[in-house]
């Protein structure tokens, strides 16, 4: 399958010479390029890419708010965040907007390619870096929540009972990095149907990917770390 990708990013050089990159990998079809998220948002009206890679700092609107936007109404397109920025906080706090991978602006054309295919095929991407900065988001998290009062606690018992049986599996083995098909086949269910669970969950929640649904489950004590 061709894809379509956009670059967002402020700095001309570095979309120049990310473009090249991008061109240079077979799935690639087209890219499109902004130098912000207003300007993408504006590109959004006459095109539709498959994904977008986006850098964090930029005028105007940047990388976290077009991640929210493009989530909120374009939740079909995944995005890739592409930062000279690594901090665990960042990481952890892009994640849990709804991105789909995030990647330094050192990374080899493989990592790229292979963040896009993983992303395209998986949903979500997440190498070493990223996967040790969202562990410890999660036992940051899992602490702040044992150090919360009763009351926080008797919250959080009423809105565990508002789930399912079913639901708290599928939510058990998103935690455990089941894709959409392997949790189907765990269940015994068709993989329209944990789709299904999986937007309830987001909803009940309040979270806005698998992320997050993995922070809630920590804080909730229904997984272990």
């Amino acid at each position: 399958m061709k894809l379509t990708v956009a670059i967002v990013d402020d700095h001309p050089l570095f979309r120049k010479g990310f473009k090249n990159l991008l061109e240079s990998i077979p799935e690639i079809d087209s890219v499109i390029e902004a130098e912000n998220g207003v300007e993408m948002l504006e590109k959004l009206q006459t095109h539709k890419p498959d994904i977008v890679l986006t850098d964090i700092k930029m005028p105007e609107m940047d990388g976290k708010e077009l991640t929210d936007f493009i989530k909120k109404h374009y939740p079909e397109i995944k995005v890739i965040v592409v930062s000279m920025f690594d901090d665990e906080d960042i990481i952890v706090d892009i994640v849990k907007r709804g991105a789909n991978a995030f990647l330094s602006k050192q990374s080899t054309t493989e990592e790229v390619q292979n963040a896009i295919q993983t992303v395209v095929n998986n949903d979500y991407y997440f190498n070493e870096m990223v996967s040790a900065a969202l562990v410890k988001g999660i036992v940051s998290q899992k602490k702040e929540s044992e150090n919360s009062s009763k009351n926080d606690n008797k919250d959080r018992e009423n809105d565990i009972n508002g789930f399912t049986d079913k639901e708290l599996k599928v939510l058990k083995l998103l935690c455990k990095e089941y894709t959409n098909k392997e949790i189907a086949e765990a269940l015994d269910l068709s993989p329209k149907t944990i789709e299904g669970y999986k937007s309830r969950l987001l909803e009940k929640t309040g979270a806005k990917s698998s992320v997050g649904l993995a922070l809630f489950a920590v804080r909730n004590g229904l997984i272990r770390l």
